[in-house]
């Protein structure tokens, strides 16, 4: 992943990079869910 230091292209993550992510992504929010509704 390369992160540039210009702030008008702040982010630029190529797809390969970022696409195996997703999955491991929403487990965590999944998670992070299951966690915030045993506290409600």
């Amino acid at each position: 992943m390369r992160h540039a230091g210009d702030y008008d292209d702040m982010f630029d993550w190529a797809e390969e990079d970022v696409k195996p992510l997703f999955n491991r992504t929403e487990l965590l929010i999944k998670k992070m869910k299951s966690l915030l509704s045993l506290v409600e």
